[in-house]
């Protein structure tokens, strides 16, 4: 009996911040992909997706030109957590099944780099990502 009350209660606390969840973390998607238009250019990346039907708290980049396992290296020695799968394959650098079945270019599938938001992010943070420099010579291929 307590694991069933438990368990609506928790049901009760997801559902009443589902819209300012997904407000917030469509906040912080704009925040990172407006911050990388005004620092990289918007010809330098390509956003995997249906532009208007997405989850919120996920997007998915391209960086045509560069090398994930690179990119991801330098990111995770800024304090940048990314991936280049989806989160069930979250550690392996093999190119994503998803992105593979849209039938995407080579170099926009060899590029991609997937970024996840939770409460616990800040504006700030995506800021921070969008700055770095997206056209490093270390991670051209």
């Amino acid at each position: 009996m307590a694991g069933i009350a438990g368990f609506a209660k928790a049901v009760e606390l997801a559902v009443n911040g589902l819209d300012e969840r997904r407000d917030y973390y469509g906040s912080l998607r704009d925040a990172l992909v407006g911050g990388l238009m005004e620092s990289a250019g918007e010809d330098s990346f390509v956003i995997n997706g249906n532009p208007e039907f997405y989850m919120p708290h996920i997007v998915n980049i391209s960086f045509p030109g560069t090398d994930t396992e690179t990119m991801l290296m330098n990111l995770d020695m800024e304090g940048i957590a990314a991936a280049s799968g989806s989160a069930c394959t979250s550690g392996s650098l093999e190119i994503s099944h998803v992105l593979q079945a849209m039938e995407l270019p080579e170099n926009v599938l060899r590029s991609a780099i997937r970024f996840s938001f939770g409460l616990g992010n800040t504006t700030q943070e995506m800021e921070y990502t969008a700055q770095k420099n997206w056209n490093h010579p270390e991670t051209a291929t």
